[in-house]
């Protein structure tokens, strides 16, 4: 499925939703650092002229697996993604990592007790760079995968451990 997934209850630990077997971090548009990030990345272009500078912000797991109210509005990743592409300067490129990633939300793109994605998310972000720059991204297949089971991340900590991410921990894939 494309975009958000469905979501039951949730309760909050801080910043963290907790939803059952998963949790994510409460985001919000700080268009200050926003603005702040595209200038660090002019300024660097401007220092390199010779080089092409990209630069890449991608969605984290609250953007399609959050309640509704954590997702849209102030809210929006999307919203903030543009704040920051819309103030770069023509030499350098910002990539859209964000629509490659909403094409694969039924598939195992971020940790559910961690707040990193997963190789798997973080691929298809590179798939997306690689369309950018014209160049053939390496297939999936190219790569011998190892698996790491039992993995409980920041957000099972963060989130006061809850016994339902401890009785359903996460899987690591490294290629």
């Amino acid at each position: 499925g494309i975009g958000v997934q469905p979501i039951g209850e949730y309760s909050l630990n801080g910043y963290i939703v907790v939803t059952g077997d998963a949790a994510m971090e409460m985001y919000s548009i700080a268009s200050t650092k926003l603005k702040e990030y595209a200038a660090s990345a002019n300024n660097l272009a401007s220092k390199i002229p010779s080089s092409k500078v990209y630069v890449m912000l991608a969605p984290t797991r609250m953007e399609f697996y959050g309640p509704e109210e954590y997702r849209t509005g102030s809210h929006s990743q999307q919203m903030g993604i543009s704040t920051a592409y819309l103030a770069l300067n023509p030499e350098v490129t910002g990539v859209d990592a964000y629509s490659e990633i909403a094409r694969h939300t039924d598939e195992y793109e971020y940790f559910r007790t961690d707040h990193h994605w997963t190789a798997l998310g973080a691929y298809y972000a590179y798939v997306q760079f690689c369309n950018v720059k014209g160049i053939t991204p390496h297939d999936l297949s190219d790569y011998e995968v190892s698996q790491y089971t039992g993995f409980l991340g920041s957000f099972y900590n963060d989130g006061g451990k809850p016994q339902a991410m401890a009785d359903d921990p996460d899987t690591v894939n490294a290629y």
